[in-house]
């Protein structure tokens, strides 16, 4: 495989899922440079592209949405209401919170803004972080330049960790 595919490849792999991307690129070739570099820029491509997107998206459900329910007939719409009810019906016994959802609302909460930067690249994904930044975030001027300065430093720490453990063993 050629260079330039390889340092492609990490880049997209980092951009989806950090955590594992230096022990891919370790096993495919890639010098700690090259590697550190790829995490680096895949990671942040991944984090704008996904947080200008939400942005884009959270505008849309935010004003175009009431839209859907003039332009509608009212027979879609009765038929919409009926089935709402029956969802609401069936619903009523099931649990509200999952752990998941208990275990993001606590990170939220006690950590803020700083424990989701932090826990994202490791502990979520870049994508699910970038969302979570963005729709709870996003009016604060520093949560672009936290995010990419953390990934640069989760970089350098999981390249390093991960090339000592792979060089040792």
């Amino acid at each position: 495989m050629p260079y330039i595919l390889k340092l492609l490849n990490v880049a997209l792999f980092a951009g989806i899922k950090f955590f594992f991307a230096p022990i891919y690129a370790f096993n495919i070739g890639l010098d700690f440079w090259s590697t550190y570099i790829a995490l680096v820029v895949g990671g942040s491509i991944s984090f704008l592209l996904v947080y200008y997107a939400t942005n884009l998206f959270l505008i849309y459900i935010k004003h175009f949405k009431p839209k859907v329910v003039m332009v509608t007939s009212k027979k879609t719409r009765l038929y919409y209401n009926n089935w709402k009810k029956k969802r609401h019906v069936k619903r009523q016994g099931r649990k509200k919170f999952t752990k998941r959802n208990k275990r993001m609302v606590r990170i939220r909460r006690d950590w803020g803004m700083w424990g989701l930067i932090v826990s994202s690249p490791i502990l979520l994904s870049i994508p699910v972080g970038a969302i979570l930044l963005r729709k709870y975030y996003g009016h604060r001027k520093r949560t672009i330049p936290c995010m990419i300065s953390y990934l640069l430093v989760w970089g350098l720490v999981l390249n390093t960790s991960y090339w000592l453990m792979m060089n040792v063993f």
